[in-house]
């Protein structure tokens, strides 16, 4: 199993779509597309190359949270740049990703003191 961290990004190879991302929700071909925001800064995790992405909208009773399925066509980058100008950040190293079907999960953190599950804020 193939997984890789980009801040508060998650990626995790699947071995395909799931039936109801195939029948419900469609791609978008783009050679450079914005997958995750950043939450203060003028910043976003974007994926590069030859790429159908799917959004996926969250559930309540969704144990993850799931924003994308990625299927990946030809070895592609997960970037961490900034949205208006496209410049690297130096935040974060780029990730290549080979070719295959992947999970995007933003990622939480347990808050002992609220006792809360939040969402990490890169």
């Amino acid at each position: 199993m193939e997984q890789f961290r980009q801040g508060d990004v998650f990626l995790e190879k699947v071995s395909d779509l799931p039936a109801e991302i195939k029948q419900t929700i469609q791609p978008t071909n783009n050679q450079s597309e914005l997958l995750i925001k950043g939450e203060s800064r003028n910043h976003g995790h974007f994926i590069e190359g030859d790429v159908e992405t799917f959004s996926v909208e969250p559930t309540e009773n969704q144990n993850e949270i799931i924003t994308h399925y990625l299927n990946v066509k030809t070895e592609s980058l997960l970037k961490h740049l900034k949205i208006d100008t496209k410049d690297f950040t130096k935040e974060h190293s780029e990730i290549k990703l080979k070719p295959g079907v992947y999970k995007v999960v933003r990622q939480r953190e347990y808050n002992a003191y609220q006792k809360a599950i939040n969402i990490v804020k890169d």
